[in-house]
């Protein structure tokens, strides 16, 4: 006879069993039994309803994404307004997917306070914490991507069917249902998404070689562009039969794409490439976070909604703020965000997004970039093709310095902050009052 367990997930059943066993009830009975199981089978009970599970990866300290993720995990970074994680819950949930379970570590206190239960998004999500606490506070352990999938199996029993697990960092729209009757067609043990990259940016990624049944047969790790072996890259989003846990060692670091894949490849398993045409936004370093922004901009997604109001062609403009400069001052797409105040003299040309509760002054030029939340840009700055964020001005190669440290803060500050003097500022205001002696600032 099998020992009661109790769990800490909460039952409904259990606890109405107990009170009519209790109560002397006997002839009263439940709908929807719980199954019986043997004792050597996990207590992991069914919940109706249940349509697909998947796994999000969030526990990356998002170091190419520094300084931005300095004080924000890089799923919450958001993009044009909406954190890049929140978009990918949405798809999720328009292709079936009802339960989410999300690996965090640096930072991941901040995921689990932003997104909670899920409600808000008609889904249930939980999470997964790699590492330990004690008198010091919280150790971030790193134990891989496998190694998370493995980690939480070994604790729940959550992967009981067909699973899905994809990279919390890039936005995709790709067709999950396709990509499952693909695998199940296939008898696959995993599959792997891929999309054609230009060969020119192979380095990139992990590049792998179909066979004609869709087979992977060879992997490449960010192979130089003459040594690759095609052009078909692994996004970060795979399906899993629960028998992968059978490949994923315990108790160490161990890695999807550095490790998993290329042992199943290795081993002649029944590894395949779902090859799909999809929209995919990588936001893997500042770079890519910046060019793809702009794209977003200039070019339209169907990933993203822009911001805002649609004051004129391409102008996008968020509630309580305030336009003293002449529309025709601002050129190509541009998204201004609420509560700003851009004056009279501002020169703006897009593709340019500035955040809520900021102010540009008189005279200020900016193009080609992503302006913060709460930033009082002051003339005579020219930004061209930069990230300012907080205390930082980042180029388009990822590139970054601290305003402060190069003593700019009085040209570019936290709209928040007091006024700070500097004898630059003075020295130039003092140059501006002469005729034909301008002095620029410039990014």
């Amino acid at each position: 006879m099998c020992p009661k367990i109790y769990r800490w997930r909460v039952d409904p059943q259990f606890f109405a069993r107990l009170y009519l066993q209790r109560s002397g009830h006997h002839g009263l009975s439940l709908k929807n039994p719980m199954p019986s199981r043997n004792c050597n089978t996990p207590a992991i009970y069914p919940v109706s309803g249940i349509k697909m599970k998947a796994m999000i990866l969030g526990a990356g300290k998002g170091t190419r994404m520094r300084p931005l993720s300095f004080d924000t995990p890089k799923p919450l970074i958001p993009f044009l307004g909406t954190p890049v994680m929140d978009s990918i819950i949405n798809h999720l949930k328009s292709q079936g997917v009802d339960q989410v379970i999300i690996n965090t570590a640096y930072l991941g206190d901040e995921i689990e306070r932003y997104f909670q239960s899920g409600h808000r998004y008609g889904v249930e999500i939980t999470y997964s914490y790699e590492g330990y606490k004690d008198q010091n506070g919280f150790h971030d352990v790193a134990i891989g991507s496998a190694g998370g999938i493995a980690n939480i199996h070994q604790k729940s029993g959550f992967f009981d069917g067909t699973f899905i697990v994809l990279c919390g960092d890039a936005l995709v729209d790709v067709d999950l249902r396709a990509a499952l009757k693909f695998h199940r067609e296939k008898k696959a043990l995993a599959t792997v998404i891929l999309k054609q990259v230009k060969e020119t940016e192979v380095y990139k990624y992990g590049i792998v070689d179909l066979s004609d049944t869709g087979k992977i047969v060879q992997f490449q790790e960010k192979p130089q562009q003459q040594h690759a072996i095609s052009n078909l890259a692994n996004v970060g989003i795979y399906l899993f039969e629960p028998e992968i846990l059978n490949y994923i060692p315990k108790d160490m670091p161990f890695d999807i794409g550095g490790d998993l894949l290329p042992l199943l490849a290795k081993n002649g398993e029944a590894l395949y490439g779902f090859q799909t045409d999809f929209n995919w936004i990588d936001i893997g370093n500042l770079g890519d976070y910046l060019k793809a922004t702009q794209d977003a901009l200039q070019f339209g997604s169907n990933l993203v909604t822009l911001p805002g109001t649609q004051l004129k062609q391409g102008l996008h403009c968020g509630i309580n703020t305030v336009i003293q400069c002449p529309l025709s001052n601002i050129q190509g797409n541009v998204v201004i965000g609420s509560s700003c105040i851009i004056e009279k003299g501002v020169a703006l040309k897009g593709p340019l997004l500035i955040g809520s509760n900021c102010r540009i002054e008189s005279g200020v030029k900016l193009s080609s970039s992503i302006i913060d939340d709460y930033t009082h840009i002051k003339s005579p700055a020219r930004i061209h093709n930069k990230i300012i964020y907080q205390d930082y001005c980042i180029d388009n190669l990822g590139r970054y310095w601290s305003l402060s440290e190069a003593k700019l803060d009085w040209l570019i500050s936290d709209n928040r902050s007091q006024a700070v003097e500097h004898e630059l500022a003075t020295l130039i205001a003092a140059q501006n009052h002469f005729e034909n002696n301008i002095v620029h600032v410039n990014f």
